[in-house]
């Protein structure tokens, strides 16, 4: 037990009444108030289960049980009706990022007519409008709005692994 449940038990415990204390009171009512006779009896120290009784203490911690049970309950409900709202907030977002209709989001290897250089390198252009007779290397992004670049390497050679070579940078035209 910790020092305070200590101190609180031996303050709230039961105690006698101290010796004369009946009669101290007693003298002090007036005489119609005073009841013809008094019988103090002693007050038995008992502690909560024996003046309850084990099936109360039983109840009650069922009681107890089943209301944490249901705040617990409560609660998870509660954080999967968040969950639910913050995903439907996010979803709206993105649907509200992706509003303009994006007709070109890719360039890769295979993609038809790309044009290539004679080193065999590729340009890929990235703007609202394709430049003309390089709609193949273009990928359309939305005005006003943040874009990212992925570059996705399948089989790379050694060159990548040993740093060599690694792409230009993108480029304001």
């Amino acid at each position: 037990m910790t020092e305070i449940e200590n101190e609180l038990r031996r303050l709230l415990r039961p105690v006698d009444a101290p010796e004369g204390f009946a009669e101290r009171v007693m003298r002090s009512l007036p005489e119609q108030a005073k009841p013809a006779a008094i019988t103090v009896l002693p007050v038995p120290r008992r502690s909560w289960m024996q003046q309850f009784g084990m099936p109360t203490a039983i109840a009650a911690s069922l009681l107890a049980a089943v209301l944490l049970g249901q705040y617990s309950a409560e609660q998870r409900e509660l954080r999967a009706e968040q969950r639910g709202l913050e995903a439907s907030r996010e979803l709206m977002q993105a649907l509200r990022l992706t509003s303009d209709k994006l007709d070109k989001t890719n360039v890769g290897s295979l993609t038809k007519g790309l044009l290539v250089n004679a080193d065999g390198s590729v340009d890929v252009y990235f703007g609202p409008k394709a430049p003309v007779g390089k709609e193949n290397n273009w990928v359309q992004t939305v005005p006003g709005k943040g874009w990212s670049t992925l570059l996705r390497l399948y089989s790379p050679l050694e060159p990548w692994f040993n740093k060599t070579w690694r792409p230009g940078e993108i480029e304001p035209m």
